[in-house]
């Protein structure tokens, strides 16, 4: 990491090619726990979101990742 960073604190994103080790780590974490196919989230106080839709305190929300990657620009979450 020194000979590629020197004395800088956080790699830029052309580093990030030159980190093969660190890449490596980052790919066998994702592989033993990869990402859960969907968002959950509890509220913490009463809300509304956009489009009137109003959450109560406490409540669940779920969200599929597969869902929000397609989106495109002309689509938003609520409509």
């Amino acid at each position: 990491m020194d000979a590629v960073l020197g004395d800088r604190l956080s790699p830029s994103m052309a580093d990030y090619g030159q980190l093969r080790y660190v890449l490596r780590c980052v790919n066998e974490s994702m592989r033993l726990y990869p990402h859960p196919p969907v968002l959950l989230r509890r509220a913490l106080v009463p809300d509304e979101l956009p489009g009137g839709y109003k959450v109560g305190s406490g409540q669940l929300g779920n969200l599929a990742k597969s869902f929000i990657q397609r989106l495109n620009r002309t689509h938003t979450l609520y409509s």
